[in-house]
């Protein structure tokens, strides 16, 4: 599973310990995940930072099995921009695109990611065990 594998089971372990907020804006989503505790706020910054860096870079994405959205996210990194700003707390992302489609589908990434948040592991191997994945 490697580094980032470990750093997503410190996320969910931590889970209760982070606060998300997401807002539809025009063409997108603005998203703010922190945490009052300094290592859940160094454990996003360095994990979403990570993910993005994989994004530009299209290297393979560990766990991505249990996220329905994260595939087509992938699929489609060219096709909506990012920005990445680390706040003291955690991180800010907004992620906007001009296709319709791909607003919806940033749309929906951000609320799988919240869920991931305030539910934990269990939301993400329940996805898993149901087909979601693929």
């Amino acid at each position: 599973m490697g580094r980032e594998g470990s750093t997503i089971h410190q996320l969910f372990a931590y889970h209760d310990q982070i606060h998300r907020s997401v807002e539809d804006i025009p063409g997108g989503i603005r998203a703010i995940t922190e945490s009052d505790n300094p290592r859940g706020a160094t454990l996003i910054q360095s994990h979403v930072s990570r993910m993005y860096a994989r994004l530009d870079q299209q290297d393979p994405i560990p766990m991505i099995g249990m996220s329905a959205t994260l595939p087509k996210m992938i699929q489609a990194n060219r096709k909506y921009q990012r920005q990445l700003h680390k706040t003291a707390k955690g991180i800010e992302i907004i992620e906007t695109a001009i296709n319709a489609n791909m607003v919806m589908m940033i749309r929906d990434h951000a609320r799988e990611v919240t869920q991931f948040v305030e539910q934990g592991m269990p939301v993400m191997t329940n996805r898993r065990m149901r087909g979601y994945a693929q």
